[in-house]
């Protein structure tokens, strides 16, 4: 009779046990998929904000470029109304 309920409580035991294991192991699972998710949307929202970074970086490069071709502009004009001053000479760029 103690064998049969010692064979009870020890298969009860097991079976929590086992039981308890894969609880355990499912849990993991889940925080292992919800870890990789999380690192994936971190992973995509950094890759946005390099996308935006380099947008913008190339659309200051382009501002720079036309500054520096009005910048030109500027230097010729002012050249050709020094030269105009001095020499009374108008360049053939007009």
């Amino acid at each position: 009779m103690w064998a049969i309920i010692g064979t009870a409580v020890l298969s009860a035991l097991l079976t929590t046990t086992l039981l308890c294991a894969l609880a355990w192991y499912a849990y993991q699972h889940r925080v292992r998929g919800l870890i990789e998710a999380e690192m994936q949307r971190r992973v995509d929202q950094y890759g946005e904000v390099l996308e935006q970074r380099v947008r913008s970086g190339i659309v200051k490069a382009v501002d720079d470029v036309t500054s520096v071709e009005a910048l030109q502009k500027s230097v010729t004009k002012s050249q050709d109304t020094f030269l105009n001053a001095l020499f009374g000479v108008r360049s053939k760029r007009d």
